[in-house]
């Protein structure tokens, strides 16, 4: 398949990502800054909400 017309995978860098941050450390970052906020988090991440902050990422994945 020609590159021109090959599909780009979701998770790829694109312009539009800030700070050429992919969109699959933002997303992952969204999701950590989520379940942080839960009860009883299965994961702990007291930093992702600062690094979305800083990134000036506000969207996440698909829920």
């Amino acid at each position: 398949m020609p590159e021109s017309t090959r599909p780009q995978s979701p998770f790829a860098p694109t312009a539009t990502a800030p700070h050429g941050i992919s969109r699959a450390a933002l997303w992952t970052a969204a999701a950590h800054a989520a379940e942080n906020l839960r009860p009883a988090p299965l994961v702990r991440d007291p930093w992702a909400a600062d690094f979305l902050h800083t990134a000036g990422f506000d969207g996440g994945p698909a829920r």
